[in-house]
């Protein structure tokens, strides 16, 4: 019984471990912005893994966050941009 108890502690630490890993990748690698605008368009499949992929490392960057509320910014204002040949 003993055993098992040890064996389910150090199942349950390489969980723990490998999360802990895993958000560290996540978060070193940042996302490029074409990634951000195409997420923020919806264009990529639901629960697809590049989907879930940016989702997660959207929870846990701040930069790439605040890089994501930039992009939708801009794009709001470019919806009300007028082209220049244009007629007002």
């Amino acid at each position: 019984m003993r055993s098992l108890l040890i064996v389910l502690m150090i199942l349950i630490l390489l969980v723990v471990l490998w999360q802990i890993a895993r958000a560290l990748l996540l978060r070193a690698k940042c996302l490029e912005d074409e990634e951000i605008y195409l997420f923020i368009k919806g264009r990529f499949e639901n629960n697809s893994a590049v989907q879930r992929r940016i989702a997660s490392h959207l929870g846990t960057c701040e930069k790439c966050r605040e890089q994501m509320r930039m992009i939708q910014f801009g794009k709001e204002l470019d919806e009300h941009l007028v082209e220049k040949n244009e007629p007002i």
